[in-house]
């Protein structure tokens, strides 16, 4: 068992501890501790219960657990023990001292930068100044990595939808090219002609990122109501950036509309008296 001691008022930001438990309350008292859920199962534990442990001076210490957590960590879940400051500062026999400060930053990738500040400020050796990027710098490395490999594979799949809206626009081109050579006859400009390719690219565009987002956000709601825990709670959080939404809608109107430029230089370029002649 791992005990750990925290100043509730001050950590509670940072850990969400009342959002955490889920049978009892946080320490209130001295010589009061929350465990895990996979703890309290496996030593078969429960609220009100005591345990005892031995000291750093050898001594033994009753504690009363007053609640039991779950943080959705299995590690934390099954050999944390958390109690207030001055308990664990007695058991420890650190005095009135403390062995770590921990800090939360508003942009969690500014970590490292503010880290480095701090410990040039303090100017201190034998103060240790850690981040968690350093701490976890292959899983930084692998969401790098995948997001390297989204933003490319969003690129693969524009590239994709804008050839497809070409060659479809380029298809409808030769088969009525008749027409346009009619509707040019008649008096229609080469640039109304450009234009209505350019409209229907647009419209295809407005459509097509409408029934994107719409039944994105459909499959994304779905997914956070039907795949839940046991508690009911989501198995991964829903959180919708709507001004990412509406950024991806501009980009798929936009790549409509530039894949539409190609067969609206086709129907420009069509001669009508060739291409009435030759049927």
């Amino acid at each position: 068992m791992l005990l750990r001691g925290f100043n509730f008022k001050d950590s509670n930001p940072i850990y969400h501890f009342n959002s955490h438990i889920i049978e009892g309350t946080l320490p209130t008292n001295d010589n009061e501790i929350i465990i895990g859920k996979q703890f309290a199962k496996d030593a078969n534990l429960s609220v009100g219960k005591t345990v005892t442990v031995f000291t750093a001076k050898r001594q033994l210490k009753i504690l009363k657990i007053s609640g039991i957590f779950d943080f959705n960590v299995s590690a934390i879940n099954s050999s944390w023990a958390i109690s207030n400051l001055q308990t664990a500062q007695n058991i420890g026999g650190f005095g009135s001292n403390v062995s770590s400060i921990e800090m939360q930053v508003v942009n969690v990738f500014d970590a490292k930068k503010i880290s480095e500040e701090i410990t040039q400020t303090l100017n201190n050796p034998s103060i240790k100044v850690e981040n968690w990027e350093d701490q976890n710098a292959d899983l930084l490395t692998g969401l790098q990595g995948q997001s390297i490999s989204s933003i490319m594979i969003q690129v693969f799949v524009i590239v994709a939808v804008t050839l497809a809206i070409a060659s479809v626009l380029a298809i409808t081109v030769l088969q009525k090219s008749k027409e346009i050579g009619i509707l040019k006859a008649m008096g229609l400009t080469d640039g109304k002609t450009g234009f209505v390719f350019l409209f229907q690219g647009l419209i295809l565009g407005i459509i097509g990122a409408l029934a994107g987002a719409g039944l994105g956000l459909g499959l994304s709601f779905m997914f956070a109501k039907f795949a839940v825990n046991s508690n009911g709670t989501p198995v991964v959080p829903l959180e919708i950036n709507y001004f990412f939404v509406l950024i991806s809608m501009i980009i798929a109107i936009t790549a409509s509309v530039v894949a539409s430029v190609i067969p609206a230089r086709s129907s420009i370029s069509l001669d009508p008296i060739e291409v009435i002649r030759n049927g």
